[in-house]
């Protein structure tokens, strides 16, 4: 009795630090099965208590929210950048029209304005901006629309815009008080 004891803690022993071979146990003491089957536990809770990898594991769930996000931030930083040049520029071709004494000369200063002058010194297509001056007399109103179907930040899709087109105006009175 002593010795079957014996036999099986040094089994036990063995299995606990991997350097048992199954081919010597076919006396039946121990099943083969058993024995792969104690293998496979052992390895599944190494697998486990291993955390070499959760790193990657999550920087694998995080990196997709956090580059749309970051793509997000860029796009609409582009969208405002292009507003606000456009509506300064159609506050200096408004303003830019005062010099004009007739509704034809006023609307030749804003297009020059818009097309050669505002735009010079920004990224924008100055050939995608439609321009259009209204003048009732009284006063002058220069309206800018852009087109940004064509630039590659904001036709990417991945973050919804507020339009592709963007229109700003910029009106001014004409005279004194």
């Amino acid at each position: 009795m002593v010795s079957i004891f014996s036999h099986f803690r040094y089994v036990f022993n063995l299995c606990l630090n991997e350097r048992a071979d199954i081919s010597w146990m076919a006396d039946g003491y121990i099943s083969s099965s058993c024995w792969q089957k104690r293998a496979e536990f052992r390895l599944l809770s190494r697998c486990l208590r291993c955390r070499q990898g959760v790193a990657l594991i999550e920087m694998a769930i995080t990196m997709p929210v956090l580059l749309t996000l970051l793509f997000g931030i860029m796009a609409y930083g582009e969208w405002f950048f292009v507003s606000h040049t456009i509506q300064q520029t159609a506050n200096n071709a408004a303003r830019a029209a005062l010099a004009g004494l007739t509704k034809e000369e006023r609307y030749a200063i804003a297009l020059k304005a818009v097309k050669g002058d505002s735009l010079k010194g920004s990224t924008l297509d100055a050939s995608k901006v439609g321009v259009v001056v209204e003048d009732d007399g009284m006063t002058i109103v220069v309206r800018l629309s852009y087109s940004a179907a064509a630039d590659p930040l904001l036709s990417t899709g991945l973050v919804p815009l507020p339009g592709k087109t963007i229109s700003r105006s910029a009106a001014v009175l004409l005279g004194g008080v």
